[in-house]
């Protein structure tokens, strides 16, 4: 066949490589060696007789750095091997979720611990893999932990507009989205102070911050509606997030402090936030 499709990454995010008569930058010899023996360990099938033109590597790396507005490290690695067939068997093994979340779970738990400081051998070790694999999912820490602010946010705004009354009122739908995310930081307050110190970090890229605004959008359209003809018409949304986000947190102080009266708490803290917006 003329050309090889490689599939890299669970987003199966695809790059053709063809075998085509353009220029290649050559390797040294060493390099061509341990890139054949690389991919010979894992099943590639090569036609002796005509031998790879390219092994791109680093594809789901190169997609991430994109995604998140870093710098791509070394994108592929050009094989002076002109003519080369790639068959099915040299397809990447496909990444698992599973193993992915329990990186982010552990990273969870290691952040609040030991802080953003901690060595990303911690990370796998807490998530009971090796220390290899996490980059296998995740090229580097500052990559690691975009992700895992991206998951954060995604599974807090999710939580909070669980089961929404949209025919109620606007107070019982402000409501129903409070006591939620309420109850979603009481229920595991790891995630909490991990994104605590996530929402500081300059690791933080804006694109990815700016990515994290989108699972929000149907609580800020909420909060528009609720303060429309309140007090808080006028000022900025930024300013209403933080006026609200201060009232959320000490309610949660409060609800983990005194668990026997959370739901009291939960309540005074609506309360005090309704009677801001109206």
């Amino acid at each position: 066949m003329d050309s090889a499709l490689l599939a890299f990454s669970r987003r199966n995010v695809r790059f053709l490589i063809s075998n085509s008569d353009r220029q290649t930058a050559k390797p040294s010899e060493r390099q061509r060696r341990g890139v054949l023996r690389r991919y010979e360990s894992r099943s590639l099938v090569c036609d002796r007789e005509r031998l790879l033109e390219f092994v791109v590597l680093f594809a789901d790396r190169l997609c991430k750095s994109l995604r998140y507005g870093l710098r791509p490290r070394r994108i592929a690695l050009l094989v002076d091997c002109p003519g080369g067939h790639v068959y099915p068997g040299c397809m990447a093994r496909p990444l698992s979720d599973e193993k992915r979340s329990s990186l982010l779970r552990a990273a969870t738990r290691v952040i609040v611990t030991q802080g953003l400081g901690a060595q990303t051998a911690v990370i796998a070790r807490e998530a009971g893999v090796a220390s290899g694999s996490l980059f296998t999912y995740f090229e580097t820490k500052k990559v690691l932990f975009n992700e895992l602010y991206l998951e954060l946010k995604a599974e807090m705004a999710s939580a909070a507009l669980k089961n929404r009354p949209r025919n109620a009122s606007l107070r019982k739908q402000l409501f129903s989205v409070w006591s939620n995310w309420m109850h979603w930081v009481i229920s595991d307050p790891h995630k909490r102070r991990a994104l605590a110190q996530l929402s500081v970090s300059e690791e933080i890229t804006p694109e990815t911050r700016a990515l994290s605004h989108k699972p929000m959008a149907g609580i800020a359209e909420l909060l528009e509606r609720c303060r429309a003809a309140g007090p808080m018409r006028e000022a900025s949304m930024s300013f209403v997030l933080s006026v609200m986000n201060s009232l959320a947190e000490t309610t949660m102080d409060f609800m983990l402090q005194d668990p026997t009266n959370a739901e009291r708490h939960c309540q005074v803290g609506f309360d005090a936030l309704w009677r801001v917006l109206k």
